[in-house]
């Protein structure tokens, strides 16, 4: 198993822009994205790794950092 959150390409939400923190804002070409994308850091969910279609890509460190201390936060972990 492991933790996933998806992503959405829709930026224009207003609770998107009230949270960034929460939406992480990922630009197109990062890690084999297409578009802008936001993470719904809201939306973490688990799934099977034989559910997992392909690799697409690795985010670099500055990008991950802050999902990964959100998520430390969100699921009550130290940093």
């Amino acid at each position: 198993m492991m933790l996933i959150a998806p992503l959405t390409s829709d930026h224009g939400q207003p609770w998107a822009r009230q949270s960034p923190d929460l939406y992480p804002s990922l630009p197109a070409r990062t890690a084999g994205l297409r578009v802008d994308s936001l993470v719904l850091l809201d939306q973490v969910r688990s799934l099977d790794e034989d559910r997992i279609a392909g690799y697409l890509g690795t985010l670099p460190v500055d990008l991950y950092a802050p999902i990964s201390r959100r998520l430390r936060e969100m699921f009550g972990q130290p940093p």
